[in-house]
């Protein structure tokens, strides 16, 4: 486990323990590896201005936790009797320390001080567990002021001038933030990015620099930050703490990983497996925590030998799903390979995506592969260990981005030239670039079709190996692709040449050129290997892509055939514990919502189906998506009411909107009605989500049909007549408001913005943070639901 810095001549380890002992070391010189004899200074300690105890606790930090009233009387809590019990036990200090831990890390959540977790202030990193020292030091106040925050935080009520950036003996808050960066406080909240860089044997890679850059668009700041760290021993980062949804990118040797969204409350552990210092599967691997290693702090030891004896003794028993890289969506009927002690072994994850009941032995080393072209492709590697028992290990498939080259039989390149790629459940029109070029992102190892409208010529797979494929065409086919001729005329010669972009698993796949393709008037058997490619019979329509993830024993392959369309409705199936079924994914007619309740009954949200309106994705306000992407949308005024025949669920939902924010997105619109009619009986109103063209209206971050405002509940339906309920009146409904934000959080809406609520003590409803103007209506954001496409 990684040290931090030495505090007077003594180094800890980057837990919350190490973080305790490491204050107190700081606060009192105590030492509390050893016992309360040799502490009993520091334990017994108070100063000339009253502070007193290892962690100098002052009167104001002792009412805060509740050891002390307003008065100033001993509460009792944690057996906190009286001055002299606190400075007579390590106990209740330490059990105080902890719940003052704890306090700032929810009021710097809450107060917005997470934006600046990352950022590099006048050469300090600023990271979670240095913040909550320094506010130990001198207050929220004194940070705000050394973090130069927006608004009045930094100003002193009483003096009308900036807090104090130094406590009463003179020690800077920078001295904190340096002195405490980086240790992992584990339960002061949940929310923990913990990244360990490994070889493909499984060993840790020590002293290895990582760039760590972070984005996030605050209320105070728009952030984009960049620290770089070295990997201890145990092949560790330092533990990543960002405001929820920032996003979070590695990079090692100038090689990206995709990006990583800081999760509300979730530890969120990855390997990011390399070979020749060069990400192979950049954090490909999200599973289970490895159980804790030994606190050094007691700097007890094992045998290393007996502990490995101990460990290729037992059998460990877990289940393995394999996730889209972009969406983390399970693949269902996917095959891939584990490497066992040597031995490849193929299996296939169930239609829940799902691979049950794998054995290994503890200590042994797994490497999870997917198909490739010849050779198998490595994904990732992980060590099975006892934390492993009986849980789910998630394996993300990369999404890899490269470059199709397309040239004519001359070699020249094929420039402003329409082609399309047909890949899983859609076919996309690209045109290449004024150098014959198009870029195209798959998951690895699926295979894509290259082609002319609604004709693929050949079917490739995606390798991690490959940066740039070139294809050769024919006249016919790029004059078929410039609309001179009929689709049937189609004939290529393709050839493919591959350029690694960098090493996987210590070895490139060899250049091997597709076979020759014959026309279409031979009558070739199609080949059992999907990764030569096959034109396709003479049709009479243009066919139509089928929508499934794999076929033929489970290969990732996407097909063109001339089955019939899907149906044109995409159904929902909503179940009370938040899950969402959903049908047809693809269809873009019409749309229909059953929501299934705790005992099983089945309840239609609606008399006929809705229609699906069609809008181009928008990346923000006044600006599509690049490239182009199609959306669809509800309107949400066909779904306003329900109520069901035994009269145990009903809900009214009514959208009052000036600029037509009536439209939602299928899902959105699922989630939503799912938290309606998970509350039994309900009624509620709102304005709005998105405009018909996917639009934010007079809003900025409305977008696609996914964010969403509603009224705050009050008392006796108060809310329901002409004017909002505030967070400020007295007859907001606390209880009521909970319960909408908790069923909201169970069906996939995973952040809120809010204000302080009165009638609660100024308390911020769950899961939300403070925003500006937001004391009049709760915004619904952060939308990940539980999905599963059948």
């Amino acid at each position: 486990m990684r040290k931090n810095k030495a505090v007077f001549d003594i180094s800890y380890p980057s837990n919350r323990k190490g973080f305790i002992y490491a204050l107190a070391r700081r606060e009192s010189s105590a030492d509390l590896n050893q016992d309360d004899l040799a502490n009993r200074k520091s334990l017994r300690i108070k100063n000339d201005k009253g502070y007193i105890g290892l962690f100098q606790y002052g009167t104001d930090a002792l009412i805060d936790i509740g050891y002390k009233t307003k008065e100033g009387v001993w509460t009792g809590k944690n057996g906190a009797v009286s001055q002299e019990a606190f400075r007579s036990s390590r106990e209740i200090q330490i059990a105080a320390i902890n719940l003052s831990i704890d306090l700032w890390c929810k009021r710097l959540r809450v107060w917005g001080f997470n934006e600046y977790y990352g950022k590099i202030v006048k050469g300090i990193e600023i990271t979670e567990s240095g913040c909550i020292a320094g506010c130990h030091l001198v207050g929220s106040g004194g940070l705000a002021s050394f973090l130069d925050m927006p608004g009045n935080h930094k100003i002193n009520r009483k003096t009308g001038k900036r807090h104090r950036e130094f406590d009463g003996n003179q020690t800077h808050i920078s001295e904190y933030l340096k002195l405490f960066a980086n240790y992992d406080l584990e339960t002061c909240c949940k929310r923990k990015i913990r990244v360990k860089l490994q070889d493909v044997a499984g060993l840790p890679i020590k002293d290895k620099a990582v760039k760590i850059l972070s984005s996030y668009d605050g209320k105070h700041l728009n952030s984009k930050f960049e620290v770089t760290h070295k990997t201890d021993t145990d092949g560790e980062l330092p533990v990543i703490v960002r405001h929820p949804g920032a996003e979070i990118i590695l990079e090692i040797d100038g090689i990206k990983s995709e990006k990583v969204t800081q999760e509300v409350d979730q530890v969120q552990p990855y390997t990011i497996t390399a070979s020749d210092m060069k990400v192979s599967a950049p954090l490909a691997a999200k599973g289970t925590p490895e159980p804790k290693k030994q606190d050094e702090i007691t700097q007890q030891t094992k045998n290393p030998a007996s502990e490995l004896e101990d460990a290729a003794s037992k059998d460990v028993n877990f289940h393995l799903t394999i996730l889209e890289g972009d969406t983390k969506k399970p693949i269902s009927n996917v095959k891939f390979t584990l490497v066992y002690k040597g031995t490849p072994k193929q299996h296939i994850t169930n239609t829940e995506g799902i691979k049950e009941n794998l054995r290994a032995e503890m200590g042994q080393t797994i490497q999870v592969c997917i198909a490739g072209e010849g050779k198998l492709q490595p994904i990732t590697s992980f060590t099975v260990t006892e934390s492993l028992r009986d849980t789910v290990v998630k394996v993300s498939l990369p999404v890899h981005t490269f470059t199709i080259t397309v040239v004519d039989t001359q070699g020249k390149p094929v420039p402003n030239t329409e082609f399309s790629i047909f890949y899983r459940q859609r076919e996309k029109n690209k045109k290449t670039d004024h150098e014959g070029r198009l870029k195209v992102k798959a998951l690895v190892g699926f295979v894509y079709g290259f082609g002319n409208k609604g004709k693929p010529l050949l079917h490739l797979r995606c390798l991690q190996s490959v940066s740039i494929r070139q294809i050769t065409v024919n006249q016919t086919a790029i004059q078929n692709a410039q609309g001179a001729l009929g689709i049937n005329s189609i004939t290529a010669v393709t050839q493919v040449v591959q350029q690694a972009a960098f090493k996987t698993i210590g070895q490139v796949l060899k250049d091997k050129p597709l076979q020759k393709q014959p026309t279409t008037t031979q009558k070739t058997p199609p080949s059992k290997q999907e990764e030569k490619a096959t034109p396709q019979p003479q049709q009479k329509e243009p066919p139509r892509q089928k929508n499934i993830h794999t076929e033929q024993g489970g290969k990732p392959l996407t097909v063109v055939g001339d089955q019939k369309a899907a149906k044109d409705t995409v159904r929902y199936h909503i179940y009370y514990d938040g899950t969402i079924k959903r049908e047809n994914k693809n269809a873009t007619g019409f749309v229909e919502f059953i929501y299934y309740d705790e005992q099983g009954n089945q309840h239609l949200l609606q008399n006929e189906r809705s229609a699906l309106f069609l809008a181009y994705k928008w990346s923000k306000k006044n600006q599509e998506a690049t490239p182009r992407e199609t959306i669809c949308l509800v309107n949400q005024r066909r779904h306003q009411s329900y109520a069901s025949k035994n009269g145990k669920i009903s809900y009214k939902w009514e959208i009052r909107s000036k600029d037509g924010r009536f439209y939602l997105s299928g899902l959105s619109l699922a989630a939503v009605l799912g938290a309606l009619c998970s509350l039994g009986h309900v009624a509620c109103v709102g304005s709005g989500f998105s405009t018909k063209n996917g639009g934010p209206g007079v809003s900025v971050s409305h977008l696609n049909g996914i964010n969403g405002d509603f009224r705050y509940f009050a008392k006796n339906d108060a809310h329901l007549g002409g004017g909002g309920i505030h967070t400020t009146a007295n007859n907001f409904d606390w209880d009521a408001n909970v319960r909408f934000v908790e069923a909201l959080y169970k069906f996939g809406y995973k952040h809120f913005l809010s204000s302080p609520v009165k009638v609660n003590g100024n308390k911020l409803l769950p899961h939300s943070s403070s925003h500006k103007d937001h004391y009049h209506h709760l915004h619904i954001q952060g939308f990940k639901p539980k999905v599963i496409d059948i």
